[in-house]
Order: structure tokens, then C-alpha cells, then sequence
């Protein structure tokens, strides 16, 4: 069985979560929406990009051999 358990999936589940807030448009204000929404974008992308990285470090890109 393959878990993640590192600070990058964590981050990715924080970025993941506050991405979500904003299919509730009562969650936050018209004008702040795009510029917050926009925060949240970022930080998920880098976020994801930061949890590849680690994975592919740790070997998880080959773990069924096919690289």
C-alpha cells in the first residue's frame, strides 16, 4: 500500500480545502472573491507542484516499473 504522510500533502489538502470555500459564494464577499480566489489558485498549483516533486524523489514515479 502506497500513503503520503509529509508536510507537501498537507499542504496540498490545506490548499485543496480552501479552494473548495469558494463554490459557496455566501463564503466570502463579490469583492474580494477574485483576488482571494486567485490566492488560493496559486497556492494549490504550488502546492501540488511541491507534492510531485517529493513524490518523485521518494521513487513513487516508478513504483510499478514503468518510468
Amino acid at each position: 500500500m502506497q500513503m503520503i504522510s509529509s508536510e507537501a500533502g498537507t499542504r496540498l489538502a490545506k490548499a485543496k480545502a480552501e479552494l473548495l470555500k469558494f463554490k459557496d459564494p455566501e463564503h466570502i464577499g463579490w469583492q474580494c472573491r477574485f483576488a482571494a480566489a486567485g490566492r488560493a489558485l496559486e497556492e494549490f498549483d504550488a502546492a501540488a507542484h511541491a507534492l510531485a516533486d517529493e513524490l518523485i524523489g521518494n521513487g513513487y514515479h516508478d513504483l510499478d516499473g514503468e518510468s
